[in-house]
């Protein structure tokens, strides 16, 4: 579904779109897809804040991964957050 917004009594221009798209198969969450507008990092100047922006433009997918086995797999990087203890 692609879900959008728009004003029918001023005319019929779409004023807003979805940001976050997906696709959940409750029957097997492995078939699962999403795509998010702007990419998997919030930061203007780190290399994944757009990277998502043409296949959503698309209306492309990725899988969702669920299981730890394909999650595992398929991570590139990962950041740990180690709290600094305060006396």
């Amino acid at each position: 579904m692609n879900a959008n917004r728009w004003r029918a009594n001023k005319s019929f221009e779409v004023t807003d779109i979805p940001s976050l798209r997906m696709i959940v198969d409750l029957g097997n969450l492995d078939n699962s897809v999403a795509i998010h507008t702007p990419g998997q990092s919030g930061h203007a100047f780190h290399s994944h804040y757009n990277d998502m922006v043409e296949p959503w433009r698309k209306i492309e997918y990725h899988q969702m991964l669920w299981k730890s086995k394909n999650v595992i797999e398929n991570t590139t990087a990962t950041l740990r957050l180690i709290p600094k203890l305060v006396e």
